[in-house]
Parts: C-alpha cells; sequence; structure tokens
C-alpha cells in the first residue's frame, strides 16, 4: 500500500517534495523521494504563523489525495521573560506546615518561572522586610535562601512590596512580576495597598496567594486581578505558589 507523505522545504529555496511511502512486510518500511512540479502556487511568507504549521496547511489544501497524512508540528510555547519576585511572608502565624509548604512551592516556582525565561528574586517580610536574593537565572542559591527562613514577627507587607517595587522599575524586560505569599493581614492594609497600587502605577504585575486565614477581597484588591488573587488551604500553600508559575506563561 502507498502512503503518500510529504516534506516541507526551505523558505530560501521552495520546492515541493513528495515522497512516496511503501510498506514491504519482508524488509520493512523503505521511502523514495521524487520532485514534484505539478504545484503552481507559490508558498509566501506567513505574519505570525510557524513557518511549518503554514506550510503543512498549504499542503493540505493543494493536495485533495486520498490517505494523505500531514503530521502537525507540536506547538511549543514560547520563552516569555522578565522578572519576578516572590515576596514570602514570614511573620510569626506562618510557623510550622505553612512555612515549610511555602518554602518548597517557592522552590518549584523558581524553577518552573526561570525554565519560562524569567529571572527569580526573594523577598521576606515580617516585623521588616529584607531582599534575600537579587533575581538570577539559577535556583542553587535561591533554595539555601529559602531553607534558612525562620517565622518571627509580625507582618510588614507594605515594605516588601515597596522594596520590590524599587528593584523592578528600572527594569526594561517585558514582564515585572510581583508575586505575594500570605496568610492573614498586614500591619497595614491601607499602606500594602497603596503599595501595590504605586507598583502597578509602574507596570508591574502583582499575583497574591493567600491561605484560608487571608481575606480574600484584600488579596484581590492588592493583586493585578481577581483572577490572579489565589486562595488555598493552609497544606495547599506550596501548591498556590507553584501554580503562580503558570500565571506567567500566559
Amino acid at each position: 500500500m502507498n502512503i503518500p507523505t510529504f516534506r516541507p522545504c526551505l523558505w530560501d529555496s521552495c520546492q515541493s517534495v513528495a515522497v512516496s511511502t511503501v510498506w514491504d512486510q519482508s524488509r520493512g518500511l523503505a521511502s523514495t523521494c521524487t520532485e514534484r512540479s505539478t504545484m503552481s502556487n507559490k508558498l509566501q511568507r506567513p505574519d505570525r504563523t510557524s513557518q511549518l504549521d503554514y506550510m503543512l496547511r498549504q499542503l493540505e489544501d493543494a493536495l485533495n489525495l486520498p490517505n494523505t497524512i500531514v503530521r502537525k508540528a507540536p506547538r511549543v510555547r514560547p520563552r516569555v521573560g522578565g522578572t519576578a519576585y516572590l515576596l514570602l511572608d514570614c511573620s510569626s502565624s506562618m510557623a510550622g506546615l505553612k512555612l515549610a509548604k511555602a518554602k518548597e512551592g517557592a522552590t518549584d516556582f523558581s524553577k518552573d518561572a526561570i525554565q519560562a525565561g524569567f529571572s527569580v528574586g526573594l523577598v521576606s517580610f515580617d516585623s521588616s522586610a529584607r531582599i534575600i536574593e537579587e533575581p538570577s537565572s539559577g535556583v542553587d542559591r535561591l533554595v539555601s535562601a529559602l531553607e534558612a527562613l525562620v517565622s518571627t514577627g509580625s507582618t510588614n507587607m507594605s515594605n516588601a512590596i515597596a522594596a520590590a517595587t524599587e528593584e523592578l522599575k528600572g527594569r526594561g524586560e517585558l514582564r515585572r512580576v510581583i508575586v505575594v505569599v500570605t496568610d492573614g493581614m498586614p500591619n497595614s492594609p491601607s499602606k500594602a495597598i497603596a503599595e501595590a497600587d504605586r507598583a502597578k502605577a509602574e507596570g508591574i504585575e502583582i499575583i497574591t496567594i493567600g491561605t484560608e486565614d487571608a481575606d480574600r477581597d484584600f488579596l484581590v484588591r492588592l493583586a493585578s486581578g481577581e483572577d490572579v488573587a489565589i486562595q488555598v488551604r493552609d497544606e495547599e500553600i506550596g501548591q498556590g505558589i507553584v501554580s503562580a508559575a503558570r500565571l506567567l506563561s500566559n
């Protein structure tokens, strides 16, 4: 049985080639190639469609043959690129399971974000806020910094957002993102919201991850939109942080 398949050509020397594939039970699968000169429509360079997908669609339209097999190339999500700061609540209420799960989630978030083309930085906040790691595309130092974090004090979220904003506003990447992870209300919700508004005015996106103790309305007000304000159970805080990495690729 003959199964015609078609191999797309390069744009610089565009020429249609047919590959006639014959199944031989005694010797296996063998292929021979012959040039086709019957296609008169010259392929044009697509604007925003990949060359391979475009040519395959043209072959499907032009070759009205039975049993034609044209294999689609898988679509690969482009590397978006940018900088993300992870702001991790280390107040005393995060002690135990919540902080342990948050550290695990932050590690996986960093790996996924770096794979998506982002550099990742870390800010911790309790009674004060500290930049623990400057943005980078290496995960080892960040993981070491996460392991050293302990829970103590109150929740100075506004200073953490302000510190990340100052670091991000001078950067020229396509995307600049702050991811806030918390289990409750900050020392001053109004100051935190004011700092978040200042960040968003600079074009910085904000994603919020909160546990069940956090106020949902506050998470939404802080974030860039309701769809990027995530609330999870205490034991799922790590999963919630990892989900933020998927939002970076959208």
